[in-house]
This record gives C-alpha cells, structure tokens and sequence, in this order.
C-alpha cells in the first residue's frame, strides 16, 4: 500500500539482480575431519574481498553501515535498559538503549525461531513468506535483506545461526554460520570463496562468532558499507556458558515467577502439552539463562569497543533484538509460540546518531518484527519495492505513521491449533481455531501479568465483540491465506488440523464482572460505511461555519496513506464518501480537516 513514483529504474535494476541470486545453486562444500581453532581454519581458508578500485556504481559512500546483533529466546525485559534483576547487569548493550531508541513494545509476529528470523529476513508475515514452522523451508523467489543489500553495494556478514539448512544462505559475502545445536566445541560452515568448509572449531560460539565478526570488518573492503547479522545461539537451551561465566549468580536470588496455573477460561491445550517443569528445575535453567546472556553482554563490548577504536560508531545503525521471548513458567506454561507476553514481547534498541541525536524510550508506538527489513532498508536508502508488510521504525519513532495495534499468528504444532491474536496498547484477545468457540481477553492495563480470562465476563461483551471484529478486519487487510469468510467451521482452511478437534474452552466461567478503568479505545465495529460515533478533534467551537471545502485523507490501519482527495461540504461531512480508490475489505480512517476545523471517521469497507 505504499506508492513510489520515481524509482523506476532502481525497480528495472533490482528486478533483474533478484531472481538470479534466488536461482543461485547450493555452495560446494568440503568437509573437514579435524577440530580447528577459528585462527588455524582462517590462516588454512582465506577469503579476502578485494575493493573495486573504482567503486560501486550507484553507491553512495556516506550510506551508514549497518550492525545488527540477533540473541536467541531472550525475553524482553532481561537486560538491565528494560527492568532486568538488580544482579544483572549489562551496560554495554544498554549503551545501544541510552543512547538511541529503546522501542519498549516490539513483539514477534509469530515467536517460534524459523518463522520469526524469516520475518525479519524478508519483512513479511509468515501466511505470506510461508515458513509457519521450524521445518518449513522459503520459497527462493523472496528475496532475503542480505540479497538487497549485497546488490545495493553493501559488504554482507553473517555470523552465526541461519535458521535454516547452511545451503540455503543468500546473499551474504562472507559467513560463519553454526550448524550444530552445541557451543563448546561445535561445527560450522564456513565461506572460504569458491567452497564452504564444514569444520569443528574449538572455543566457545558467542566468542567465536563475535571474533569471527570483527575480524571481517578489520579486512572489510574499504570503499563499500558492510553490513554485519550477529546472530547468537544464546541463550537458547542447552544452557552451557562459557568457562567464565559457569559460576555467575550462584547466590542470587532468581526472578520471581508468575506461576500460578490457569483455573478458569483457559484453553484445554494449555496443560499438559504446554507445561512447566517443576521450581528446582525452573530455577536452574534461570541461572543457566543469565549466565550465557553474560557472554553475550561481554562480547558485544568488545564489538562496540572495535567501532569507537575505527572511528565507526557514529556511522554505524547499530540494533539488538531478539528472535522470539520465552515463557518460563509464567502460568505453568512453558515454551515460545503461546501468545503470552513472556512469548512475543522483544527487545528492541537502535544507536544512530543521524535519525535518534539524544535517547528516547518509544511507548505509544508498537514494533513489530516485520519492521525490520524496512528499516534496513531506510538505512541503506533503498526504497521499499518488494511489498513488505512492515513500515520503518524510524517512521514510528517520529510518529511519522502510527500503530496501536498488530496481528500475531501461530500454525498448528503438535497439541497446539492454529491461532490468530490481536494486541493492542490496552487489550489482546486471542482466536484458538478449535472445533468448539475457543477465546481469551485480557486487560493489558490492569491485569499486565494476564491472570484473567475476560472473554465470558459481561461487563467486557462490546469489548470482545469489538475485537473479534478488529481480528477480521487484519486478517482481510493482511490478506491472511487461511482466510476464506467468517468464522464458522468449514469456511475457514486453517480449521483443518488435528489439534483443532476436541480442544476448547475448560472452567468456563462469568463471575468476574466489573466495568474497567482501562482509557483504552471500545467500538462496535458494526456500523456501515461511516461511524460516526469516533474521536473527534475539533479544533473551533463552530464548524459549520468552517471553510466547506475539505482536504481528505484515508488511512489504513497502518497509518499508511492510501487516499486522498478534496470534496465540498456546507457542514460537517456527512455519512457518504465517494472514494475514487477501491478498498479492500477492512477497517479505515478518514481525516477531515480544514482550515478551522479537524475530524476523524472510522470506514468499515466491506
């Protein structure tokens, strides 16, 4: 839904460019017996970029380079810029936060690790790149952001884990990916020019893929702006820290835990398929967790300390997030995909000096994953002509558009069904695709922990019923490829699963009544082509006597533009708009605005 009319012949260029780097073959590759050290297999395998002595062409040299630095299942609020345990302590990353953006709602579309990475590769929701599970593979005809950048001129790195098999990476110059689940020693893939080399090097992963990575920007080419995907397997389980970590917080006293258990209005799949081990074993994996995040904050240290010693930091988008949260028996529940917070709420920071001069903590926005390869490509200044789902988060940070709410997806694994969830600043509700009406609401601001299912509450049925229509509308917005009509059984496709029979609502319950203090926003998402019964701004005491003619702006639900035109009316608009452009089905604003006077007005197109 966003428009470029001068970028025709960029678009002639990358069109050729991208399909034949999808095409690309599987890398030879040798494989290596012994077990290596990361200085013996680079002095053995060398591969050195040389710089085009007379540049790139169409690259600009002032573009930044780009850093950005992945952690594996780690939650949202574990570093110390975002609330983390006292003893936990992590001013090197913090750095990023304070001196930057901290987005302090960023969520994972869908948090389970193939899925969410393909999201961020891409810019695309997983019903549109495809990769709804671990096991999935994408499509070769969707272009990864290290494609884009690798043919926009940047020099690409990868270190660390790909999410997929190690022949399918793409458009990386240069890479060092893991493909063993171990830490110390492990084996992997290793581009060496003409062949990948699958060896096993001794030393630990966080330390090796962080030397990995700053020595690749030690030998960069000097004319091109590299582009650096740091992508720890920390601290995804097995927890096995590095030598001097192992015995880090043997004293401290772990987080405490939200573990009371579901009793009322919780869907029948949550226990026993979803559940936590016991406290002992809770509070192990604790101290595992924070210990092998410790690697993390030291290594990323010497990261930034490489950057300020070259003169570099200032020129550099630095990022860090992670893939998906964890749920570490928050409810009992364990695990990633479940749309809990513990689940989809990430971190997310950004140093850039030329978009963010002074620190700012972002609250009234929220962040998504999609965003991300937007945002890269905002950085590298290429515009944005493969469709992506997502907008800037520079957009974001400057209110330049706005989102208060966002779609997560989960498919089907096992005992889970599919699932659909919408998350707003004050509320989610969440669409379990059983055969019997499976659904959750929560009050985000008065119950954050999400301890009480609202869905059979009477005071809260125009919220749900209000919600329930939102979920429709994304769905449609978003083109959702299970989407076919309504919700009723056999008119949906993502009813098909095993996990969706017999599940359901268990202790069905409706004695929590009580009006909400929550200020959030409450529709009915019923009215026809205008409601009227929204937010009004107006900025005179008498708008009837306002200049009649009035500049109209329709947003999409994205706070994307997607109209505009100028119309006369005597008085206020009334409840008939012709738009030359044909909508989609879904929710939209239109903003009325003259020079007296402003209004807003929902659009239900159907």
């Amino acid at each position: 839904m966003r428009f470029f009319t001068s970028q025709s012949i960029f678009f002639l260029l990358f069109s050729c460019i991208i399909p034949a780097l999808s095409d690309a073959q599987s890398p030879p590759v040798r494989e290596i017996n012994d077990t290596l050290t990361l200085a013996q297999v680079l002095q053995k395998y060398p591969h050195t970029i040389k710089s085009d002595a007379n540049g790139n062409s169409g690259v600009r040299d002032d573009r930044p380079n780009i850093i950005f630095v992945m952690v594996d299942d780690e939650r949202w609020d574990d570093q110390s810029a975002n609330g983390a345990p006292s003893f936990f302590q992590t001013p090197n990353i913090d750095r990023i936060a304070n001196e930057g953006i901290n987005f302090k709602n960023f969520f994972a579309v869908n948090a389970l690790c193939s899925p969410s990475r393909s999201t961020f590769y891409t810019g695309l929701y997983p019903h549109h790149h495809k990769v709804v599970n671990n096991a999935a593979t994408m499509d070769r005809s969707i272009p990864w952001i290290s494609e884009i950048l690798q043919s926009a001129g940047y020099y690409t790195v990868l270190a660390g884990k790909l999410a997929f098999n190690a022949d399918s990476v793409r458009g990386f110059d240069d890479y060092m990916i893991a493909i063993t689940e171990s830490y110390d020693p492990a084996k992997y893939s290793i581009w060496a020019g003409d062949i990948a080399i699958h060896v096993v090097v001794s030393g630990h992963t966080t330390d090796l893929l962080t030397q990995y990575a700053i020595g690749k920007m030690m030998t960069r080419p000097a004319n091109r702006p590299f582009f650096l995907y740091l992508a720890h397997r920390a601290p995804h389980v097995p927890y096995r820290p590095r030598t001097q970590d192992a015995n880090l917080f043997s004293n401290e006293i772990m987080p405490y835990v939200n573990a009371n258990k579901y009793t009322k209005n919780f869907p029948s799949y949550y226990y026993p398929y979803n559940q936590a081990g016991d406290s002992l074993q809770q509070d192990s994996d604790y101290r595992g967790y924070f210990r092998m995040l410790m690697g993390v904050e030291e290594t990323f240290g010497q990261l930034t300390n490489y950057l300020d010693s070259m003169g570099l930091t200032d020129k550099t988008v630095i990022m860090y997030a992670s893939d998906n949260g964890d749920i570490k028996s928050e409810h009992l529940l364990q695990g990633k995909q479940l749309p809990q917070e513990e689940s989809m709420h990430l971190p997310m920071f950004i140093r850039y000096p030329a978009w963010f001069p002074q620190h700012q903590d972002i609250y009234n926005e929220i962040g998504i994953n999609v965003d991300w390869a937007p945002t890269i490509l905002d950085a590298a200044q290429i515009p944005d002509i493969y469709h992506m789902d997502g907008v800037s988060l520079r957009a974001l940070a400057y209110h330049a558009v706005h989102r208060d709410a966002f779609m997560y997806e989960v498919w089907q694994e096992n005992e889970t069904p599919s699932l659909r969830a919408i998350r707003t600043q004050y509320y989610k509700y969440i669409y379990s695709f059983c055969d019997n009406t499976t659904e959750q609401l929560f009050d985000l601001v008065n119950d954050p922990h999400e301890n009480t299912n609202l869905i059979n509450d009477p005071a809260y049925q125009l919220v749900a019923q209000y919600y329930r229509c939102k979920l429709d509308s994304f769905r449609r917005v978003l083109n959702d490829s299970a989407y076919i009509t309504g919700r009723q059984a056999n008119k949906d496709t993502i009813y098909y699963s095993n996990a969706s029979v017999g599940c359901k609502l268990k202790n069905a319950d409706s004695s929590h009544v009580g009006a909400s203090l929550n200020p959030g926003p409450i529709g009915t998402c019923t009215f026809s082509l205008l409601d009227a019964d929204t937010t009004f701004n107006i900025l005179t005491n008498d708008p009837d006597y306002g200049d009649p003619v009035w500049e109209i702006t329709v947003f999409n639900i994205f706070g994307e533009v997607i109209a505009s035109m100028r119309k006369y009316y005597p008085s206020l608009p009334s409840n008939q708009l012709v738009l030359n452009e044909k909508l989609a089905p879904g929710i939209y604003f239109a903003q009325f605005s003259n020079k007296n006077s402003r209004l807003i007005r929902k659009i239900i197109a159907q």
